[in-house]
Parts: C-alpha cells; structure tokens; sequence
C-alpha cells in the first residue's frame, strides 16, 4: 500500500502553527470570511464573522484561500462551476480505521492481485456485498491508504453525488449520506477484507470534502491539453507531477488521464487552492494538496517584503529570483 501524505496529521498542526509564529505570523481562528471591503473597484480588505461579532482586516493585498473563491467572487471575478451539464465532482468524507492487520491484508492481495491496484480495488468483494444489500454506494471499489502507523488505514470512499459545495442545503445533506456512508463501509471492511476482521472506525473528517466549486474565468484557463502534453508557460509557479482525476460527479467510476513525462507548470494566479483557473479536467489535477500548497507559498512569497502586481515590469525578473522552486510529488 501506498501512503498520499506519509504525514502525522496531529503534528502536522502543530509544526504549522510553529511555522507561522516563527514567520511572526499574525493569525486569526475561528473566523469565517464573508465579504470584501472595496472602494472604487479595488480591494482593501476582508470582513470576517467571529463569536466576538464582525471582524474587519484592511489590507494592502487579500489572497482568496477559501476554496471556493468566496472572497474573488465578491470581488466581481467570474467564474464557473462544474462541467458542461452542471456537475461538480462527488463530496468525501474522508475517515480511519485502526486495529488493521497490514500483513493478512497483503496475503489476501498476494492471492487475489487483480483484486488491489497500489491504493484502491476489491471489486469482487464490493459487487458481493452489493448483491447481498449490505453496501449501497455510487462507486464500484474500495480506496484507501496507509498511513505512518503500521495498522491503521485512511479510507477515501464515501461518495456523495449530485451535490454543490457552495450551497449550504447540499453540504447538509452531504454530510449525513457520507456517514451513512462511512458505517456501511467500516461493516463492509469487517465482514468481507481480510486484515479487517478487528478493525473499526476511529476518526472521521471534521467536515465532508468537497472536490471543487468555483473555478476563476482568468486571462487564461488551464486545459486538459496543456496538462497531458506537459505545456510549458514563461510565467510558471511551480512544477507538479499527477494524473487528471476525476470522479465521476453521476455516480460510478474515476478516470484517470496521465500526463507526459516531465510534469507541467502551474500558472500565475492571485487566488490559491481548488478554484484555480482551469477549466473542469484540470481540476482534477490542480485541486491536490500539493499544487494547493506550492500556489498558495508563491501568493505568500509576492506580499512580502513588498507586494507587486503579476503585471508589473518588476514582477518577472523579481520571480525569476525570489521565488522558491517548489515541486509537487510525482505520481
């Protein structure tokens, strides 16, 4: 099995927050952007919900981190959602199971290697269980990785279609189908994987996942194209390496296209993280955590010491020095 990221996420918080306080990062918790302050058409600023009331953070330049472009789309920057028909990508609610035995897990798919493809499979025994009415899910295979501890596994197969991250009636309901969800696939794994006999769920997401929303209608949109022939670009950020996947926003399946060798570069962009500015397919590879990241530390990298607009004479010599190459992991 493999582990997408080998990381502890306990620590990984921590070494977060140290990061930041080190950086003499000035942060806020438990506060919720919900609109811009703007005067004459350009942007001063955020405004944030709070327990304490309304918090307003003015500001030379605002990076929209959300996720789902809230804060651009205040702005005026227009977007787009999901493909030709409408829909975005399913919603996970992503969860762990402990008590896992790895080594009856790999006797099993020594046995049955069609049936365990590196992270994901089982096909046989999901159709089995379907058949038999104890596992009702709009997928036809079992994901999951390992982890840094030697018998626990992270699952990523709930799936909730048909539903919009930027509508609060469908998180909703998201949120209870993927539990749903979650119960029936730990009873799955239990009954039916060998390895799992003991094992049992012992943290779920703080929230269901959701896969994209919002995409920015930039100077430019990344397509498939650019991304499966490694196009370069003169104003690249950062190098990543993965195939284009998408899960099926109907139900069933996940396509997984692959890009040519030697990755391909991520454009400029002044908002971070799923919304960049692509169209639907290259989503599916924009959207990982890595490329988040490595666009999210260059957008940290432009505001400091000293702002400059990506339009700027100054702007590409100073990129072309100032900017860390960051590389995303290779798939």
């Amino acid at each position: 099995m493999q582990a997408y990221p080998p990381a502890h996420d306990e620590r990984l918080q921590d070494v977060t927050l140290d990061l930041l306080n080190e950086a003499g990062v000035r942060f806020l918790l438990h506060a919720f952007a919900s609109g811009v302050l703007s005067k004459g058409g350009k942007v001063e600023g955020a405004i944030f919900e709070t327990k304490s009331g309304p918090v307003a953070i003015r500001a030379k330049v605002v990076v929209d981190c959300t996720g789902d472009a809230d804060m651009a789309v205040q702005a005026g920057a227009p977007f787009e959602m999901g493909r030709a028909d409408g829909l975005a990508q399913p919603m996970t609610l992503m969860f762990r199971m402990v008590e896992f035995n790895r080594m009856g897990f790999e006797e099993y798919v020594k046995k049955n290697p069609s049936q365990w493809r590196g992270v994901h499979g089982l096909w046989d025994l999901v159709r089995e269980a379907t058949r038999a009415g104890e596992l009702e899910l709009p997928r036809e295979d079992i994901l999951f990785f390992a982890t840094p501890h030697e018998h626990e596994v992270s699952v990523n197969s709930t799936r909730v279609t048909r539903v919009l991250g930027t509508d609060v009636w469908d998180l909703t309901y998201a949120e209870c189908a993927s539990r749903r969800q979650m119960l029936q696939i730990a009873e799955f794994l239990r009954r039916y994987v060998p390895g799992f006999e003991r094992s049992y769920a012992v943290q779920s997401g703080v929230n269901v996942g959701v896969r994209e929303t919002r995409r920015i209608i930039g100077e430019y949109q990344l397509t498939a194209d650019d991304v499966l022939s490694a196009r370069k670009f003169e104003d690249a950020i950062a190098r990543g390496s993965y195939p284009v996947d998408i899960h099926n926003p109907a139900g069933s399946g996940t396509v997984l296209k692959r890009q040519k060798r030697g990755g391909r570069l991520v454009r400029t962009a002044r908002v971070d993280g799923s919304f960049n500015v692509a169209d639907f397919d290259p989503i599916g590879l924009t959207g990982i955590q890595e490329n988040c990241t490595t666009s999210g530390s260059y957008s940290a990298s432009t505001c400091k010491p000293r702002w400059m607009s990506p339009r700027s004479p100054q702007f590409s010599k100073w990129k072309r020095w100032k900017v860390p190459k960051c590389f995303a992991s290779v798939w």
